[in-house]
């Protein structure tokens, strides 16, 4: 609403409702576009971070199994001792 009544001050009467109109479609339009291209950055945002966790929970699960599998040799290491 502000900026409608920002440009009805500066045209002439007759001007008025048809350039009004114009003018507020651009600014609307200028908007517009800003928003999607912040959605688009957002978007690769998330991208980033999402291949990102997937890097972490991968080089996790590797680190896991690793260790599983030395706490495996290790018991049966102390097991054959034992016996």
């Amino acid at each position: 609403m502000k900026i409608l009544r920002k440009y009805i001050c500066l045209l002439p009467r007759e001007k008025k409702e048809s350039q009004v109109g114009v003018k507020v479609v651009v600014e609307m339009k200028k908007e517009l576009d800003l928003i999607k291209q912040f959605c688009y950055i957002q978007l690769q945002v998330l991208k980033d971070r999402e291949m990102r966790l997937r890097k972490e929970i991968q080089e996790t699960t590797l680190q896991m199994e690793f260790i599983t599998s030395t706490i495996e040799k290790i018991g049966t290491t102390t097991d054959k001792e034992e016996n």
